[in-house]
């Protein structure tokens, strides 16, 4: 569904990624993984196109999409909840979903229901402004408004960030329903574990290079991946 092949990105004179490969199939949960500045958001951003790439090729579906504007990514099925979740915080929970949707949507009420059912506290919180939610809320908030533009991928980025551990359960929760429903999903997360523990498979960055791939099972029990990624011992 997704493959990335040996691409390279910068900001500026700053190189961040390295010859990355990586691919997500129809139906399954990737993760990424790596520390802080390992370039876990810089491989999101390059997908999407908010990055541009050097080098390298990305495609999706079969269509290569190196260059291509993010809305029309969107059109084509990829959907982004960025770090920091970047909602409108003075608009109402329903005002930022509706954003997700085309302008032109016939069935933006089901779009609607779907996220509700997903997220049934978002209906109880619909006139409320964002500004006023927990973190746990607004990060439902902003799955939910990607949810809107219907993807066939989603690609979520540090969805963990600034949640209780409960909050980020049940974010947990819907991501798993989310891909039940038919959603690939490409996840980089700190919280490692618990996303690999979702996950079918797993990529490790390290400084901007892919240093480990394989069976996110298999991974889970590595001795070294349990205490240079994840931080325990075996």
């Amino acid at each position: 569904m997704l493959s990335v092949d040996s691409v390279s990105a910068s900001y500026g004179n700053l190189r961040v990624l390295w010859d990355v490969s990586m691919s997500a199939e129809a139906g399954e949960i990737v993760s990424i993984i790596g520390a802080n500045g390992a370039g876990k958001s810089t491989l999101l951003k390059s997908i999407m196109g908010l990055v541009r790439t050097q080098g390298g090729e990305i495609v999706f579906e079969g269509t290569r999409v190196n260059g291509v504007a993010p809305h029309t990514l969107v059109a084509m099925g990829i959907a982004y909840v960025p770090e920091g979740r970047r909602l409108f915080p003075e608009m109402t929970v329903r005002e930022n979903l509706r954003m997700g949707a085309p302008r032109r949507c016939p069935e933006v009420n089901e779009r609607l229901k779907f996220v509700q059912d997903l997220f049934p506290v978002l209906e109880e919180r619909r006139f409320q402004l964002v500004m006023t939610l927990s973190g746990g809320e607004q990060q439902m908030v902003a799955i939910g408004r990607a949810l809107m533009a219907k993807p066939k991928m989603l690609l979520l980025d540090e969805p963990s960030l600034g949640l209780s551990p409960i909050a980020f359960e049940k974010v947990i929760g819907a991501i798993e329903k989310i891909n039940r429903e038919g959603v690939a999903v490409l996840l980089a997360e700190q919280s490692s574990e618990r996303a690999m523990e979702i996950s079918d498979r797993t990529y490790v960055l390290e400084n901007g290079r892919v240093a480990g791939s394989g069976l996110s099972d298999e991974l889970l029990h590595d001795p070294m991946v349990r205490l240079a990624y994840l931080g325990v011992g075996t």
